[in-house]
């Protein structure tokens, strides 16, 4: 979120990224070699963010175990992202003396971020004479946005920003805020108390998610894809992934097909074609058999959500999550493509 001293806050920064778990802040690009820190950011806690500022400009660096995610800059003059970026915040003779502070990003969060400037508004000038923020946070909640609710304030022209994945409330800035950790926690509590009492707008942005692709037979229809054999792969290494967390597991035996279909029960209302009775998807022997008519999004979600709600009632989450770090790196442009964050 742009904090820079920049005029123009319509259409906010997309230099955001998650404050709560500092690692580093007030160095200088004077003396600092980024490209060095990295590579030793790489290794002591593998994913995270780097943010820059200066009065001039501002950036930031997403990176994980395997090297740089992506760039993003911005000045009064120009905006990009990407590899560009990147090499301008890296490069030893960059023309900007930049404050630089360094964030810790879990490896299941750390895309998002570095998505954001890919994120496309689905709903736009809302008012808060006839749309309440808090109802609308709930609603995109319900809904499992992976995006960002933008608020701008007529009166003053500044900017908030909360921001969501999978519906799951994952962060705030806002163009008045400071970077502490204490205050970024309350940041998304100020932005809606200052709903009540100015006028503001609000704009809802979303992730993109791959359009079908039309039919050949009329120019403007289309119908989903049936889920793809990628999403399928993808989708057995993550239940192998959870079955071994589960067997793994010596305090309690678990009869692991027997839950798992139970799970899938549960959600069949929501999820059809989980139903036992329809035959259409079945898992066993660390093999997914599937013959329904669901899209990869739709087939991702309902698999995806059912196990970590069952990973959350065996209380094996963070085991889960701890060995799903891999997966989720390699399946991360799938996820992002399929609107799923793990």
């Amino acid at each position: 979120m742009q904090n820079s001293g920049f005029p123009d806050t319509t259409m906010n920064s997309m230099v955001a990224l998650p404050k709560d778990d500092p690692l580093f802040v007030n160095l200088n690009t004077y003396y600092l070699d980024v490209a060095k820190l990295i590579e030793h950011l790489q290794g002591e806690v593998g994913s995270g963010g780097v943010l820059f500022r200066s009065y001039r400009a501002e950036g930031a660096l997403f990176f994980d175990q395997d090297g740089v995610i992506t760039g993003i800059f911005e000045s009064r003059e120009e905006t990009f992202s990407g590899p560009t970026a990147a090499d301008l915040l890296m490069a030893p003779d960059q023309p900007y003396n930049f404050s630089v502070c360094v964030y810790r990003i879990g490896p299941e969060d750390v895309y998002f971020w570095a998505s954001l400037p890919e994120a496309e508004r689905i709903y736009k000038d809302l008012s808060n004479e006839f749309t309440d923020l808090d109802g609308l946070i709930k609603k995109m909640g319900s809904e499992r946005l992976t995006g960002f609710i933008e608020v701008q304030f007529v009166a003053d022209n500044s900017c908030g920003m909360i921001f969501l994945i999978n519906g799951r409330i994952v962060g705030a800035d806002a163009t008045w805020s400071d970077d502490t950790a204490g205050a970024q926690k309350a940041l998304r509590g100020d932005i809606v108390e200052k709903t009540k009492t100015q006028d503001a707008v609000f704009n809802v942005c979303q992730m993109p998610v791959k359009q079908p692709k039309p039919l050949s037979g009329g120019p403007s229809e289309s119908v989903p894809e049936r889920a793809s054999e990628d999403v399928i792969i993808a989708l057995t290494e993550f239940l192998s992934i959870f079955e071994e967390t589960v067997r793994g597991q010596r305090r309690a035996q678990v009869d692991f097909k027997k839950t798992l279909k139970h799970k899938f029960v549960e959600n069949a209302e929501k999820y059809a074609f989980l139903d036992p009775f329809a035959a259409e998807f079945e898992y066993e022997n660390q093999k997914i058999r599937f013959s329904g008519t669901a899209t990869g999004r739709e087939l991702s979600r309902g698999v995806i959500f059912s196990v970590l709600e069952l990973a959350d009632e065996l209380r094996l989450r963070r085991q889960f999550a701890g060995r799903l770090q891999e997966w989720s790196k390699r399946y991360a442009g799938k996820l992002i493509e399929l609107d799923i964050m793990v």
